[in-house]
């Protein structure tokens, strides 16, 4: 009975009293399903998604945001079988990594869209991925992830093509090793060994000072730069959420314009490190931009905003809101 199925949906709040058990049972008998809104099956397994992977091979759009019990294993069964997906929404499944969307991002041709807000193991690793592979997206939703940096996003810079060995030109490491024919490693330790991150000065030279040393960095700190070519560019993103991922800053959003021409609608909102410079890079969308909202930026000023306005002359919507601090009253004695 369920065979001529295409549509099948369970939102949140209704009472259908489906389980993931029920919902096992009838997926293998749905081979026609394009489109599943899971959301509303809290105890939704990864069982169910494999099983959903294997017998809809027409399946274009899945919804199953706030399903806490799907792994990585589910997720990787819908890139690996379900190659037809356009529409993937994994909103609020806080256990997801890095390598889920990796999969996602480099296994589906035909994503259009893409929702990963409220993701808080997802870091640039994964992100980067989307901006070199996913290349018809045209919605992106990566709202209040707090482990994005600008490492996740296209720098605004050009490559620079390296020299061939063909045209006589030395490369960097054979410059660098004739330079330091006589430098060895273990005098590079002794060396780093001896620095000291406090300044001397007369002062200090007469105190039994404590070495302090750097913070060593993380994998993530070690990223070079996403830097892509000119003709690498999402051409068709019409959508971008970045609202609440605190740690992006005014050269994030320069990649975003340069590699993301087209956008039409965009959410900043809480990115509280952005300045004036960030609405001088927006400038240059000219009138694609439709919708933007920068509220509560605190370094965002009038000047800013005015620049933004005269560039991007069909912006029909601009949310600048703001939280003030409530004046405190003082009482006075005079009569005025």
């Amino acid at each position: 009975m369920c065979y001529l199925v295409h549509h099948l949906e369970f939102h949140n709040n209704s009472d259908h009293h489906i389980t993931d058990d029920d919902l096992a049972e009838i997926i293998p008998d749905c081979p026609n399903l394009e489109t599943t809104l899971l959301s509303g099956i809290p105890d939704l397994s990864d069982r169910t998604l494999v099983s959903l992977s294997h017998s809809s091979h027409d399946l274009r759009c899945i919804d199953i945001s706030g399903c806490g019990q799907v792994t990585n294993v589910g997720i990787w069964e819908l890139a690996s079988h379900a190659s037809h997906l356009e529409v993937i929404r994994l909103n609020s499944i806080t256990i997801l990594t890095d390598p889920s969307v990796s999969a996602i991002a480099r296994s589906l041709p035909h994503l259009r869209e893409l929702e990963l807000c409220r993701l808080p193991l997802i870091t640039a690793s994964s992100v980067r991925d989307i901006w070199t592979c996913a290349r018809q997206i045209r919605k992106l939703k990566l709202s209040r992830c707090p482990q994005l940096t600008d490492k996740a996003f296209p720098s605004a810079t050009t490559p620079v093509p390296s020299p061939t060995r063909s045209s006589g030109t030395r490369s960097y490491w054979d410059s660098y090793r004739l330079r330091n024919r006589n430098f060895s490693f273990s005098s590079y330790i002794g060396i780093r060994e001896k620095e000291d991150i406090i300044p001397r000065t007369t002062v200090t030279d007469k105190l039994d000072l404590p070495v302090v040393r750097p913070r060593p960095l993380s994998w993530l700190d070690e990223f070079p730069p996403l830097v892509l070519s000119s003709s690498q560019k999402l051409e068709f993103l019409r959508i971008l959420d970045l609202s609440h991922c605190w740690r992006i800053t005014d050269d994030a959003v320069a990649g975003v314009v340069k590699h993301a021409p087209g956008i039409q609608w965009l959410n900043l909102s809480g990115c509280y490190q952005l300045t004036n410079l960030t609405l001088t890079h927006l400038a240059m969308l000219n009138d694609h931009l439709d919708v933007l909202s920068i509220a509560h930026l605190d370094k965002i000023t009038d000047r800013g905003v005015l620049k933004l306005a005269r560039a991007c002359s069909k912006l029909r919507s601009l949310d600048i809101a703001c939280k003030f601090d409530p004046v405190p009253v003082t009482s006075s004695n005079s009569s005025d």
